[in-house]
């Protein structure tokens, strides 16, 4: 159905109104922000203090901006979460887990976090920009790679798998979309949404992963631990060296 819009008159008046009208939404956003993570101390932020670019990806509940922070000029991946969303979709747990893991981890091979907060309706995670784009699209563009190539990605993978080991997390969705090359070509590993964090010796019987990647023991439902992830690689080693996972199919099921 259309909707009919009365033409309105925009004279100095209405122009002042609707101006008032937005710096009061601003200042509303801004005031009732609560900064969860600024490097600086005291530092207040909030979504106006970047320039958002463009758009470089959109997840089940979330979109990623290119975005520049205005007084640093630096470029980060802005993730804008919708906090309706969220509690629709049940993903209050996975949300707290991907924060706790990303403010936690130092590693070269591992994106980090630089800023996050939140406003009344969503919440926003600001990490380093990683320019070279997912290692998935330099794939397809090569259908596959030489093997010293493959030697150098799957170290620095491992590199990141290990070290993710020994801070009791399941990374649960390598794949090569969550694989980013920075400026220099080498490897960083990005998006927690579905990691676990567990104990020694405990398992979780969660239903995750992305068809091709899944291991059996997530499929049978039976508990699984950190090795899931051994799996992963394996595929992903499989993938870069013939072009398609050993397992692939246009059926999913």
């Amino acid at each position: 159905k259309s909707h009919k819009v009365s033409a309105q008159i925009l004279n100095y008046n209405n122009f002042n109104n609707r101006k008032e009208k937005k710096n009061e939404e601003i200042t509303y956003i801004a005031k009732n922000t609560e900064v969860i993570l600024a490097p600086k101390n005291k530092e207040l932020i909030d979504q106006y203090d970047f320039d958002i670019i463009k758009k470089i990806g959109e997840g089940y509940f979330s979109k990623v901006y290119v975005a520049i922070k205005k007084d640093t000029k630096v470029k980060y991946a802005l993730k804008i979460m919708s906090k309706i969303d969220i509690v629709h979709k049940k993903f209050i747990e996975n949300l707290k887990t991907e924060k706790e893991i990303l403010l936690s981890l130092k590693s070269p091979f591992i994106v980090s976090m630089s800023y996050c907060f939140a406003n009344p309706t969503q919440i926003f995670f600001a990490m380093p920009f990683i320019p070279g784009g997912e290692l998935y699209y330099h794939l397809r563009k090569r259908t596959r790679f030489t093997e010293d190539v493959i030697l150098f990605y799957a170290c620095q993978i491992l590199e990141g798998l290990c070290y993710l080991h020994s801070q009791n997390i399941a990374y649960r969705d390598l794949k090569p979309e969550n694989i980013l090359l920075d400026e220099n070509g080498n490897i960083v590993l990005a998006d927690f949404g579905i990691s676990k964090i567990l104990t020694d010796g405990s398992k979780t019987k969660s239903f995750v992963g992305t068809p091709e990647y899944v291991s059996p023991e997530i499929i049978l439902e039976q508990g699984h631990d950190k090795s899931v992830d051994v799996w992963s690689f394996g595929i992903l080693l499989y993938e870069m060296s013939i072009g398609l996972p050993p397992f692939y199919s246009k059926n999913k099921n």
